[in-house]
């Protein structure tokens, strides 16, 4: 047995130094020190984005270490959200409500505005109307569909919002026919969107709404429970809401309206 296993060694080795010549050896060793250079080249130019990364991946690590929308989180848990996912939906709720709110807002004073000056412009001369259209052009844009959509669905004209805006754009580039156009259309849109000085939208209405979006998305309804007994609302989403802003009087009849006004929802 142990004759076999020399004989076996023997002819491993002679096959290993067929294979293994000076040559190739010298080859794989360069090839090393390639690979070895290459790492130590790739180490290098990652080290300071690892650098910055790190703060980050410590802020979520804090972040998620502790539950900061406590009420949002649980609720997301139980109508079927992974926990991880939860925890990062429930803050983006929060976060999120309150930067919407404001934009939506900003957003509805200016087109408001841009159009209610569109309309005192509908008698004045094609500059005017032009130097009008030119402001309201770059407003009519994803946050402001809905809401010209519905306007001019109420107004009844036969016209898409992809329509107004290349009218808008001809009357901006001072075409007459089109600045007359815009002048005859201006008021009936006006008359039905969110005037400039309305009720401004709150942050909790947002979230709110954000969460109904989130359970419509799990597969559930979008919507409210109202007790005619209690004579309030009483379903889990808009309880969870007055626990996390600690407003118990909050009614979420305002961010289903949101809701089905920017079309954020199917029903």
């Amino acid at each position: 047995m142990m004759g076999k296993k020399v004989r076996a060694d023997e002819g491993l080795s002679g096959f290993l130094a067929q294979v293994f010549t000076p040559e190739v050896q010298a080859t794989i060793v360069a090839v090393g020190g390639q690979l070895t250079s290459f790492v130590d080249r790739l180490r290098a130019a990652w080290a300071p984005h690892l650098e910055r990364l790190l703060p980050v991946v410590r802020d979520i690590a804090t972040v998620l270490s502790k539950p900061r929308a406590a009420d949002y989180e649980a609720l997301l848990i139980e109508i079927g959200y992974e926990p991880i996912e939860a925890r990062m939906l429930s803050l983006w709720a929060i976060v999120m409500g309150k930067e919407d709110a404001e934009h939506l807002n900003r957003q509805r004073r200016k087109i408001g505005s841009a159009l209610r000056r569109t309309v005192k412009a509908a008698d004045q001369s094609t500059l005017v109307m032009a130097r009008r259209a030119a402001v309201l052009l770059p407003l009519l844009d994803q946050w402001s569909q809905a809401w010209i959509e519905n306007a001019i669905a109420k107004s009844g004209l036969p016209l898409t919002f992809e329509a107004l805006r290349d009218l808008v754009r001809d009357a901006a580039d001072r075409q007459p026919a089109a600045c007359a156009r815009l002048g005859e259309i201006a008021p009936l849109i006006f008359r039905h969107v969110p005037k400039a000085r309305g009720k401004s939208l709150s942050t909790i209405t947002v979230s709110h709404a954000l969460l109904l979006l989130m359970n419509q998305n799990a597969g559930r309804s979008a919507a409210y429970t109202h007790s005619a007994y209690d004579e309030d609302f009483v379903d889990k989403m808009t309880m969870a809401t007055r626990r996390q802003f600690q407003q118990p009087s909050f009614s979420p009849t305002g961010a289903r309206r949101l809701l089905k006004t920017l079309k954020w929802t199917d029903g």
